[in-house]
């Protein structure tokens, strides 16, 4: 859930008028192309089709892919086939606060304000040399023109970090939780890394396209796990959300409607009794509020966690103050996975 790529597209769009370039028809994603001023989610393929070509050949086209290098790809091919007015969301200085609805200002003066309360924030809190250049590179984004990059994973799957042994090969079984599954994808990354590996994998997905996405992958997988999808969201408490949109654009909104209404429930009420081994929370700016509703799993069972903290730049610090309170048995890590302030993830491993 949450409004991260309409936040972008409005962005791009206003900054776009105000340089009075062309209008932009389409922002391409690495899951699907949207067209804008209209609710309708295409395929990629979509823009690289010849009718499509003639008709928006010489409109504008953003490609906001997180990994920088499909990113440059996609980009070249697009240049290649045809379309002459493609760019990448690379091209977008202030790309970094897309996921916020604040002004880099307020962005930057929130971040002072940890800082100022947590001087050896990064010193303390993260286990690595690695995790403390992604931070310093993350909030520098926030303070100076020219954006710095930032150290990114290039030989590691996202959630599955082997070096710092997130998931360790030598268990005998997990227990793992996907919050937010999207379209259940890391089952094809465990049957790739962990052939070998069982357990139980649970998928709590409130969006009802991408919760059939992962009942799909769920039927073609070929890993030996056991898999059950929960079609509901996570949160703190007990309550009902309406949801609206659809595929990652789809967000919590007042009731409309247009929206439609699924029940939210806490971590603990689903898993507290029967315990989690590991955890994985993408949820669009959500996640303080799913880790509230896991306290007393947290506290009894340290689950090793992977959670977004990109969406809301102050959850780099607030995540980890709020778990190392929890549990002071994990060990923080920090990566980035497209050498942008987007997918960076934080790890929290059980000692």
């Amino acid at each position: 859930m949450g409004n991260s790529f309409e936040v972008f597209s409005n962005y791009v769009v206003n900054k776009i008028k105000r340089k009075n370039r062309p209008k932009v028809n389409f922002f391409i994603d690495k899951k699907f192309t949207k067209k804008l001023k209209s609710s309708k989610c295409l395929p990629p393929s979509f823009i690289f089709n010849t009718k499509a070509l003639k008709k928006y050949k010489k409109t504008l086209i953003i490609v906001c892919i997180g990994n920088s290098t499909v990113n440059q790809s996609v980009c070249r091919r697009l240049i290649k086939f045809g379309y002459v007015k493609v760019f990448s969301m690379y091209e977008f200085e202030d790309f970094h606060c897309a996921y916020d609805s604040k002004s880099v200002n307020q962005i930057g003066k929130e971040l002072d304000k940890y800082n100022n309360l947590y001087p050896r924030f990064a010193s303390e809190i993260f286990f690595d040399d690695r995790s403390r250049r992604v931070f310093s590179a993350f909030q520098s984004s926030f303070y100076f023109s020219e954006n710095p990059k930032i150290p990114k994973n290039v030989k590691s799957d996202e959630q599955i970090e082997v070096e710092i042994k997130f998931i360790d090969s030598n268990i005998d079984a997990i227990k793992l939780l996907s919050a937010g599954s999207y379209d259940g994808e890391i089952l094809n990354r465990l049957s790739y890394q962990l052939p070998k590996i069982k357990g139980t994998v649970f998928f709590c997905e409130p969006n009802r396209e991408n919760y059939l996405r992962t009942v799909s992958t769920s039927k073609s997988t070929s890993c030996k796990l056991n898999i059950v999808t929960i079609p509901v969201a996570l949160g703190k408490k007990f309550s009902y959300i309406n949801i609206q949109g659809s595929g990652v654009t789809s967000r919590t909104v007042k009731n409309t409607n247009r929206s439609y209404q699924i029940v939210k429930v806490p971590i603990d009420f689903l898993f507290d009794k029967q315990g989690l081994s590991h955890i994985l929370i993408d949820v669009e700016g959500e996640e303080l509020d799913v880790l509230s509703g896991a306290k007393q799993l947290i506290m009894k069972s340290a689950p090793n966690i992977c959670i977004s903290v990109y969406h809301h730049p102050s959850d780099i610090f607030r995540i980890p103050i709020y778990l190392h309170k929890l549990q002071p048995k994990y060990r923080f890590y920090l990566r980035n996975y497209s050498g942008f302030n987007t997918d960076t993830l934080l790890y929290c491993i059980a000692r």
